[in-house]
C-alpha cells in the first residue's frame, strides 16, 4: 500500500471535542474500561462495553463515524503519549490538561485487575445521559483553558508545586502505610485497605501541612516524584529541590 492509499485508509483525526468525550466516556465506566483482569469474562465484558461506548460516543454526532476499534486505539495513544509526558516533565503544572487527565486514570486503576462478572449492563438511559451531560458541560477541558478565572489558575498552580517540606511530609505519612500500599495481593478486601490506607495518608498529611490537598494530588505526587528519583536519582532529587527553594 503506498503513502496515498495509506492517507486514505486513516481514520481522521481526532478533534479535541471528541477527545474530551472519549476521556469523559472512559472516565464514567472506568471500572470496567481499565480494569486488568485478562481472564475471558473480562475481556468478553470490555468488548462489549467499548462496542456499547462507540454507540453512545456516535450518537453525539461529532462529525465522524468512530468504530470501537478506533476508539480503543486513540485511548491506547493517548495512555502511551501521557506515560511519554509524564517521564519528561518535573513537575503537574508542565503536562497539558489532557495528559493530566489519562495519567490520572491509569495510576487510579494500577492495581484494578479483579475480575468482571459479566453483569455489568449499560442502560439505554444511561447512554443519552452521558452524551447530553458531556456536551452540555461547560467546564471541559477546552472551555476551561480561555475561560478559568486567575484564582482558579492560582489554585492549580497552587496544587501542582509542593515544597520540600511537603514533599517530605509526604514520604513520611506514606512509609507509615507502607505494608498496605505496596502490598502485592490484589483481592478485593486488600485493594479495599489500601483505600483507607490512603485515606489515612491524606487525613494525616493536612493535619500537619498549612496548604491542603486532595487525596488524588497527593497520590499524582508520589507517583510523579517517584518517577523522577527512578529516573534522576535521589540525592539529584533532593538537590533539585534545595536549589529551588534556596
Amino acid at each position: 500500500m503506498n503513502s496515498k492509499e495509506l492517507t486514505h485508509h486513516r481514520s481522521p483525526v481526532f478533534t479535541i471535542q471528541e477527545v474530551e468525550l472519549l476521556l469523559s466516556l472512559v472516565e464514567k465506566y472506568k471500572s470496567i474500561i481499565l480494569n486488568r483482569s485478562t481472564v475471558s469474562t473480562s475481556l468478553q465484558v470490555k468488548e462489549a462495553t467499548w462496542g456499547r461506548l462507540a454507540k453512545i460516543f456516535n450518537s453525539a454526532n461529532l462529525g465522524y463515524e468512530r468504530p470501537a476499534e478506533t476508539l480503543q486505539m486513540k485511548w491506547a495513544n493517548l495512555k502511551r503519549n501521557a506515560r511519554r509526558v509524564s517521564l519528561n516533565v518535573t513537575e503537574d503544572a508542565e503536562m497539558d490538561i489532557i495528559s493530566k487527565k489519562v495519567s490520572a486514570l491509569v495510576n487510579e486503576a494500577e492495581n484494578n485487575t479483579e475480575p468482571l462478572d459479566g453483569s455489568v449492563i449499560l442502560s439505554e438511559e444511561s447512554e443519552n445521559g452521558d452524551v447530553e451531560n458531556h456536551l452540555g458541560d461547560s467546564s471541559m477541558m477546552s472551555d476551561s483553558q480561555s475561560d478559568t478565572s486567575e484564582t482558579e489558575k492560582e489554585r492549580r498552580h497552587r496544587d501542582a508545586n509542593f515544597s520540600p517540606n511537603e514533599c517530605s511530609l509526604l514520604f513520611k505519612c506514606v512509609k507509615e502505610e507502607l505494608n498496605v500500599l505496596m502490598c502485592k495481593d490484589i483481592k478485593k478486601e486488600a485493594n479495599q485497605q489500601k483505600k483507607l490506607a490512603w485515606s489515612r495518608v491524606t487525613e494525616n498529611f493536612n493535619k500537619l501541612s498549612p496548604t491542603k490537598r486532595s487525596e488524588q494530588v497527593l497520590k499524582n505526587k508520589l507517583n510523579n516524584m517517584k518517577k523522577i528519583v527512578k529516573r534522576i536519582g535521589l540525592k539529584n532529587y533532593i538537590n533539585r529541590y534545595a536549589k529551588r527553594y534556596r
